[in-house]
């Protein structure tokens, strides 16, 4: 009987895998599982047909009914579980979570913890942007009740891990909504262990390796041009952390936009956004665009659609009179570009050339909206030599701060580039029209134009990928740059406002106080002539409103200019029209402004008062 039972195991090892596991035999079943562990101790290779195949059998194994069998296959499982990570290692996180997945419906919790356990070390090391956390999150609800408190635990610590990499915001849905109280409670006092933490994966595949190694040699040949290495850098260039779009569903908005949701004081019925775009109170235009971008960047995914009239819409503001409007379209173009993409890239191509040209604008929440919302559009809608020719024609454009700005978001957007783009299609697009910079009439505009050309040879590898431009340039402009690749100023420029670059303007000396230019009727011109008997305290104190605007290092007429910049000519004459209500509208539209700048507001503070003082004045009659 022996001999027999030792020639059927022999003859059944010609058999395909499958066959032997299922084999009506034990023997046979207990030796194609032995065969199982040496191959997962000698080959830790997921594409060899019996690892595959036991993959897609061992829920079944484990169960076998054969107590020598099923031992032999729970030894298979713990040796193809000990090798996943490196299974991962070498491309095959797909078929890692898959068979672990499938490990979640088996009776055993010993099994589904194991394969929990397999899950979170290989997403803690190689992070979402390598192991598909998508299958996983939809899963992973499943067990959240299991009856066995061990499993219930690993699922807590697996949705830690998970959140740390995909955000709270997208966990919200797809996690936290479908656990019970208790459960959420424990893996949000987990969560609050470890915040502040980053969590970076510490090891990569095999593809990941060798691209490390070539950004390594590419280095090398930087190191030797004086290129200096920022901390982090080789981990920046690797998808790490994943991107929350992949795992949100998408959410439409179109429909909301459609319905009425602002109510308008003496109107009937509500107004929707086409409503209040189309009216002729900035405020109302100003809300309309405050509910797109709440809508547009309240969800990681847009649902595609029909957005050819918000472009349009958008499009319009730009030409609108009020900075605020235009400062809003801005930013809700933005949030748009993030959560749709590929469906805002047609939209993005249009609106560029208008947002590049409000680079000359002097007010600093147009210009710092612009500055978070281009970056996104470059990102996720458009790769910079797609729209070479706007670049190229905001780069010569006749007023120095727009060229200034765009080269400063230049500087922003080259180091997230793809490597391979440098390589031809940029230094197409953009090496000629930035050297001609560098010889600008402007001093701000020679000096940006240099840390332009040190931002693209940082990010291209060094100062070879600019050798063309680079032997063009005169002996000042060369050290110049290597100066600024060689000390790490070819990094992105961290200052967008205006105001941060601008130099500190000339003092005034302190004489007799300026008179400001009258920016409104004086009133006291029609009032009775008994109006002109007043104490002399009171004339004395008359003078204090002009040197309310004193301080620092501006005039008066400096002052008043700046405040135009900064919220706009119309907005300024309102606030010194004769009629009260023209005034009050002015001043809503300034404490608009100034909510708009957020915590750029400490820095004016002072200067808005003295402003305030000044115009309408702490004397302004009319209590509203």
């Amino acid at each position: 009987m022996a001999d027999d039972d030792e020639k059927l195991v022999k003859e059944a090892k010609s058999l395909p895998w499958p066959d032997r596991f299922a084999h009506k035999h034990w023997k046979v079943r207990s030796e194609a599982y032995q065969d199982i562990v040496e191959k997962s101790g000698r080959y830790a290779n997921l594409s060899d047909p019996g690892m595959k195949d036991f993959g897609s059998f061992a829920h079944k194994a484990v169960l076998d009914t054969n107590p020598n069998a099923q031992t032999k296959a729970f030894e298979a499982l713990q040796a193809l579980l000990q090798n996943q990570a490196d299974f991962v290692e070498l491309e095959a996180a797909d078929v890692v979570v898959e068979n672990m997945l499938k490990a979640f419906s088996n009776k055993l919790a010993k099994v589904i913890a194991a394969a929990l356990d397999v899950l979170i070390e290989a997403v803690t090391q190689f992070g979402v942007g390598v192991m598909p956390a998508k299958p996983i999150l939809k899963e992973l609800p499943s067990l959240f009740d299991n009856k066995d408190k061990n499993v219930r635990e690993k699922t807590k610590d697996l949705s830690v891990v998970l959140v740390r990499y995909i955000g709270r915001n997208v966990a919200e849905g797809l996690l936290f909504d479908k656990m019970r109280d208790t459960a959420r409670k424990d893996v949000e006092d987990l969560l609050g262990k470890v915040e502040g933490e980053p969590l970076r994966p510490g090891r990569l595949t095999r593809k990941q390796q060798q691209a490390a190694a070539e950004r390594a040699a590419t280095r090398t040949d930087a190191d030797e041009e004086g290129v200096a290495d920022e901390p982090g850098e080789e981990a920046a260039q690797v998808d790490l952390a994943g991107d929350p779009y992949d795992y949100a569903e998408p959410v439409e908005i179109l429909g909301a936009l459609d319905k009425p949701f602002l109510s308008i004081e003496g109107e009937d019925k509500k107004f929707n956004f086409s409503t209040c775009m189309a009216s002729a109170k900035w405020t109302h235009r100003r809300d309309g665009l405050k509910k797109l971008q709440e809508l547009a960047g309240g969800t990681p995914k847009l649902a595609q659609g029909d957005y050819s009239e918000v472009q349009r819409t958008l499009k319009k503001c730009m030409a609108d009179s009020n900075v605020v409007v235009v400062g809003d379209a801005v930013l809700a173009s933005g949030n748009l570009a993030k959560s749709l993409r590929q469906g805002w890239s047609h939209s993005s191509k249009v609106l560029l050339p208008l947002f590049l040209d409000r680079f000359k604008d002097k007010n600093i929440i147009v210009v710092k909206n612009l500055h978070e919302a281009l970056p996104l559009m470059a990102t996720y809608c458009f790769e910079l030599p797609e729209a070479a020719e706007d670049i190229n024609t905001a780069l010569s454009h006749k007023v120095p701060k727009a060229r200034v700005e765009t080269m400063t978001w230049l500087c922003n957007v080259f180091p997230t580039c793809r490597p391979e783009l440098f390589k031809g299609p940029l230094q197409k697009a953009f090496l000629a029209s930035i050297t001609k910079l560098v010889d600008d009439a402007t001093p701000d505009v020679r000096n940006k134009a240099v840390e332009c050309l040190a931002t693209f040879a940082k990010a291209g590898g060094g100062l070879n990928c600019i050798s063309k431009v680079f032997d063009s340039l005169d002996d000042k402009k060369k050290k110049q740059l290597e100066e600024a690749v060689g000390v790490g100023g070819g990094g992105a420029s961290t200052s967008s406002a205006p105001a941060a670059r601008a130099a500190p303007a000339p003092a005034v000396a302190k004489s007799s106080p300026a008179k400001a230019p009258a920016t409104r009727p004086k009133a006291a011109a029609t009032k009775p002539k008994a109006a002109a008997t007043k104490s002399a305290a009171s004339k004395a104190a008359a003078p204090k409103e002009e040197e309310n605007l004193e301080g620092g290092a501006l005039s008066p007429e400096e002052i008043l200019a700046k405040a135009e910049t900064m919220f706009g000519a119309e907005t300024c004459g309102k606030l010194g029209a004769a009629e009260w209500k023209l005034r009050l509208e002015g001043v809503g539209e300034m404490t608009e402004a100034v909510k708009e700048m957020g915590e750029g507001v400490g820095a004016e503070a002072e200067f808005i008062t003295r402003l305030v003082a000044h115009t309408p004045g702490f004397k302004e009659t009319n209590f509203q």
